[in-house]
């Protein structure tokens, strides 16, 4: 094998080694998941469990975290840079009743400007 190959396999390795590096640190790094009841009845209050997987940077952190009920906040949680979440997981519970079933989605924001969602369904039975 010449030279000129063995360069030009290099910038190949190099090229391809530095756009997963990229693709790496461009990648989702929140993720979100809700856990819910499938089915309560009306008025029972039901217990919305959220888990945010988060490996962002030390350097940022999760600042905040809201729930909706379609396009109705539930709740929103605010975090600071003293009590920062960083790395590792970050647990949420909500309670609440509901009167008719309801699309709940979950939205985590990181100081770094980075987004995750995460939807669960709760069916309210007659």
């Amino acid at each position: 094998m010449g030279w000129k190959k063995i360069i030009v396999l290099w910038l190949c390795a190099m090229t391809l080694l530095a756009i997963a590096q990229v693709a790496r640190a461009n990648g989702p790094d929140l993720e979100v998941g809700v856990k819910a009841p499938s089915f309560v009845n009306p008025g029972e209050k039901a217990t919305v469990q959220i888990e945010i997987s988060n490996e962002i940077p030390a350097t940022s952190y999760v600042d905040s975290v809201k729930l909706y009920d379609g396009n109705t906040l539930l709740r929103e949680w605010k975090y600071t840079l003293p009590d920062r979440q960083t790395g590792g997981n970050l647990y949420l519970t909500y309670e609440g009743s509901f009167a008719k079933s309801a699309t709940l989605r979950v939205e985590a924001h990181s100081s770094d400007g980075r987004k995750a969602y995460g939807i669960e369904t709760i069916n309210v039975t007659r």
